[in-house]
């Protein structure tokens, strides 16, 4: 900590120069300080933030080694995002998003792991503070997205970023230990049902990049590099996990509309890979001990869930149709 707070000038200075060598060892003594137990928890002064801005620009025209583990290094400083987000380019934001996902995804699935360190292997957990960071920016960002629909490729790499917030909101969503602040965030859900109602509707507006890809026959249609790719699947993914045992969140997807919004997309998306899975996912989510939904549910009209045994089946519900209308009630379990 003490050569970090003497040395992060000289560091910057020396980060700027032409000598590739010197750029790398000069990433290399930033990491080790960054993941020394020295440094722990501290938060990001002026200095620091500018001194990270100038690793992140490095490792993001060279791609070195050490630049990437610097990278890693910042998703566990408090209050990192914070201080740099708003200050970097987009091709320092994606590196940055990226290596959050990456971080992510390495993390176990078994959530009885709270440390950053289990049985040896050492885990990169982003900090609660610079994942609240990502939420609020999605949150005031995500009104951008639409426009893709009658855009061809302006702010490209402002809508990727948008697009990988809502990667790393999604799996982070999914490790409740570390991340069950992100339930209390009734904005977020808010914003992703409204953003999810919102695609749906531009999608039945003609031929566009958030229609519905259902036959073979169109798969030549399909565009996986296009930004909004997977997208309606990754809202479905975090409302999934954000009402995960979580009343209140349950409730009001129910009062936003959003249940037959989740319900009809448990269909084949090209556009969306594992779409009708998600959807499962996050409709067992919100009738898990959830009568209201339940009985919200058992009054849909026969379309969607109610005439899909698959889909029911996977739900540990059944359907009984009387009239023009579908009850719905728990399966009995032998």
């Amino acid at each position: 900590m003490h050569v970090w707070q003497q040395c992060s000038s000289l560091f910057k200075h020396m980060l700027a120069m032409d000598d590739m060598k010197l750029r790398e060892y000069t990433m290399m003594v930033v990491h080790l300080i960054l993941s020394g137990n020295q440094f722990g928890k501290a938060r990001v002064d002026t200095a620091a933030s500018e001194l990270i801005i100038g690793c992140l620009s490095v490792a993001t025209q060279t791609e070195s080694e050490n630049g990437l583990l610097v990278v890693e290094d910042i998703l566990m400083l408090v209050d990192c995002f914070q201080q740099i987000f708003s200050k970097i380019p987009d091709a320092e934001k994606l590196l940055t998003l990226e290596i959050c996902i990456n971080s992510l995804k390495r993390l176990p699935e078994d959530e009885t792991v709270t440390e950053a360190c289990d049985m040896g292997v050492k885990y990169s957990v982003p900090d609660v503070s610079n994942v609240q960071y990502i939420a609020a920016d999605f949150v005031s960002q995500c009104h951008h997205i639409p426009n893709l629909a009658s855009t061809n490729g302006e702010n490209e790499s402002k809508m990727l970023c948008i697009v990988k917030e809502l990667e790393c909101l999604g799996l982070a969503s999914s490790h409740h230990r570390h991340y069950n602040i992100l339930q209390e965030n009734d904005q977020l859900l808010r914003t992703s049902i409204h953003l999810l109602q919102n695609l749906e509707e531009i999608g039945h507006q003609g031929q566009n990049v958030f229609s519905n890809i259902d036959k073979v026959t169109r798969q030549a249609e399909v565009n996986t590099d296009h930004p909004v790719f997977g997208l309606k699947r990754d809202l479905i993914r975090l409302i999934g996990n954000l009402v995960y045992q979580n009343t209140a969140n349950q409730d009001l997807v129910r009062e936003l509309d959003g249940i037959p919004l989740i319900l009809n997309k448990t269909t084949i998306d090209a556009n969306n890979p594992f779409i009708s899975q998600w959807s499962i996912f996050a409709a067992h989510n919100l009738t898990e001990g959830n009568e209201k939904n339940i009985s919200y549910i058992a009054a849909l009209k026969m379309e969607g869930i109610a005439n899909n045994q698959a889909l029911l089946d996977e739900l540990g519900i059944s359907a009984e149709v009387q009239g023009d209308k579908v009850f719905v009630k728990k399966q009995r379990t032998e």
